[in-house]
């Protein structure tokens, strides 16, 4: 009574339905077709996923790629840009050698060069005082062949004055004889 009451019970829940085998056969298909259609969308679903992944990881290999391009690319101008600076840098060490070695050699130049002209500064002073005491000589010489032609015209003056006076005296004397000797 108990089982049939049961019965009764899952006849009245499917709505006074009851299942031959028939019918169970074909809820199972259904169910069977079901549970495949949601397998195969379950599949797709994950096919898609996946194939979404892929493209995704594609992506970012892609992008890692460009990056890895990009970096490659700046560490190659990096290392052009540290070369341009170190052929730089060697370039401006050399370019301030020369400078400063042009630097020593015009202060070198400028240095023999003053000291050419002190020592031509000295010997035109040793020249002019050479010539100064030249002058003063010359005009030592000179003053004493002055006062020599000086006490020559004296001495000269003096005998002309003494000749003429002696002349005089010879004349006076001659003409005296005359006279003496033309009266006797």
């Amino acid at each position: 009574t108990e089982l049939l009451d049961k019965i009764d019970e899952m006849v009245a829940g499917h709505g006074g339905w009851h299942f031959t085998t028939e019918t169970y056969q074909e809820m199972e298909e259904r169910i069977r077709k079901r549970k495949e259609e949601e397998k195969k969308q379950r599949d797709e679903e994950r096919e898609k996923k996946r194939e979404r992944e892929i493209r995704e990881k594609e992506e970012i290999m892609r992008k890692i790629d460009e990056l890895n391009m990009e970096c490659k690319e700046r560490k190659r101008k990096n290392e052009n840009l540290k070369q341009r600076d170190e052929d730089r840098e060697r370039e401006i060490t050399d370019l301030t050698q020369r400078f400063e070695k042009r630097e020593r050699e015009t202060e070198e130049e400028k240095r023999k060069e003053v000291e050419r002209d002190r020592e031509r500064d000295e010997q035109l002073k040793e020249k002019d005082e050479k010539r100064e005491r030249e002058i003063a000589d010359l005009k030592q010489r000179l003053w004493e062949r002055e006062r020599e032609v000086d006490q020559l015209r004296g001495e000269c003056e003096e005998k002309e004055v003494e000749s003429e006076e002696e002349m005089k005296k010879k004349y006076r004397e001659r003409e005296r004889e005359r006279e003496c000797g033309g009266g006797a």
